[in-house]
């Protein structure tokens, strides 16, 4: 009996150990992860950069580069109640003929099913007046005008090319607190353990110039801030995203 007793004793803390191990293992499995893809448009179709002529308001028109910030992501439950607020949320997505940074990876989400998503395309007034940051806001990104004026929320540039054979270019850097957007889309979406699931965000580029501020190209070709930037902004704040899902 003393022996038996002893061999208990001495499996017990063995025990133990293996049950806390297996249950630090299971906390961690049972977590996921959320991607979320954006894509960029126009016209409906996938953006294409320098070499490629577009037409719009009788004018061609090529795109060289395209970014924007999306930042303070939230996700929100069918009551409407914020579920999951990312922490330090700011993401520079860029996309050129020779870079395409699109994608935002959330991982170690607890499991949870998410009815739409909240986020600002932009950085809110506490970081956009701050220029002493570190990745995607790092001003080394050429995101950043200067103290006072903070960051440019979407910059696109390109050339418009006239009929008469003259070429000029086209710039859109918007900013300002007054143009920093939030938009609230509803998605369905599972978070599973051990899984990736994908949420598509499609960006289309002409809604910028659409609704509700129709805007002409080629009478409007530069907005670096004031009343064409402010109505680019609502533009982008009405109709420049939509999403799809898959799991």
């Amino acid at each position: 009996m003393k022996t038996i007793k002893n061999k208990f004793i001495y499996a017990l803390p063995l025990f133990v150990a293996l049950t806390f191990t297996s249950c630090t293992e299971n906390e961690e499995i049972d977590k996921g992860t959320l991607k979320i893809e954006f894509e960029n448009l126009l016209n409906g179709e996938p953006l294409q950069f320098e070499g490629f002529r577009y037409n719009r308001d009788e004018v061609d028109f090529n795109i060289a580069v395209l970014k924007y910030y999306i930042s303070n992501i939230k996700f929100l439950d069918e009551e409407g109640q914020v579920i999951f607020t990312e922490p330090e949320s700011y993401h520079l997505l860029e996309e050129t003929s020779t870079r395409k940074d699109l994608t935002i990876e959330i991982p170690d989400l607890e499991l949870q099913e998410i009815s739409s998503i909240e986020f600002s395309i932009g950085i809110d007034p506490e970081k956009n007046l701050s220029l002493d940051n570190t990745g995607d806001l790092d001003p080394s990104n050429e995101m950043a005008w200067n103290w006072d004026t903070g960051y440019k929320f979407l910059l696109m540039e390109g050339e418009i090319f006239e009929s008469d054979g003259n070429r000029k270019g086209m710039v859109y850097h918007i900013g300002g607190n007054e143009n920093y957007k939030t938009i609230k889309k509803e998605v369905k979406a599972e978070i599973k353990a051990n899984t990736t699931t994908t949420i598509e965000i499609k960006a289309e580029v002409l809604s910028l110039f659409d609704a509700p501020h129709y805007i002409n190209i080629n009478e409007v070709n530069v907005a670096m801030g004031g009343d064409n930037a402010s109505k680019i902004a609502e533009n982008y704040a009405n109709n420049f995203f939509s999403i799809n899902t898959s799991n």
